[in-house]
């Protein structure tokens, strides 16, 4: 009863009494900006931290792994291509630069001669691939006319093996004639 006594006065005290809370403001860190130049000449890496939980080890199943932060590197530093305008100045005297494929090509005497002598190989060679597209033609013609030979060769050739068998069989017939007729005769004379 003694313990109960004591765990009630201890339950009330504890409620009686109000601590007030205390609020602790701090400041961000501060930010470090790049230099100016450095930033109009690189881009910086990117890195990205990721909230990682709890997890057991998947190759040795008796480790913990406890919550924290993993950080990874998403992007590594590059150059910066863009340059900002007015960074790049031209002297009055010379020229704005002009895109190279939109310009004209410079002409004088020897460009010309140079696309003139171009133009006649061109049509020569035109010419001679129309040459080529006529000869490949003719030799087609001329292969299917071979072929349809070649055919025409291998069934006269058939025909022809077919008359040879048969004239032997005539042969062989009529020799098979003539023996069995002199065979007859010579019996005919010799019973008179």
């Amino acid at each position: 009863m003694r313990t109960f006594t004591i765990a009630l006065v201890l339950l009330v005290t504890g409620c009686s009494t109000h601590l007030p809370g205390t609020v602790t403001v701090t400041s961000r860190p501060a930010v470090i900006n790049p230099d100016d130049l450095t930033a109009r000449v690189r881009y910086p890496e990117i890195v990205m931290g990721y909230h990682v939980a709890r997890y057991v080890d998947p190759n040795n199943p008796l480790l913990l792994h406890e919550a924290h932060t993993l950080y990874r590197v998403e992007g590594l530093a590059a150059w910066n291509l863009h340059s900002a305008s007015g960074d790049f100045v031209l002297p009055g005297s010379l020229a704005a630069p002009t895109n190279a494929a939109f310009a004209p090509p410079p002409i004088n005497d020897a460009v010309i001669a140079q696309l003139n002598q171009q133009h006649a190989i061109t049509r020569t060679l035109f010419q001679q691939a129309e040459s080529l597209n006529g000869s490949l033609h003719d030799f087609a013609t001329a292969l299917t006319d071979n072929r349809n030979l070649v055919e025409q060769n291998q069934a006269l050739r058939g025909e022809l093996g077919k008359l040879n068998t048969r004239l032997d069989a005539l042969e062989a017939e009529s020799k098979q004639h003539q023996f069995d007729s002199s065979a007859t005769n010579n019996n005919n004379t010799t019973n008179y």
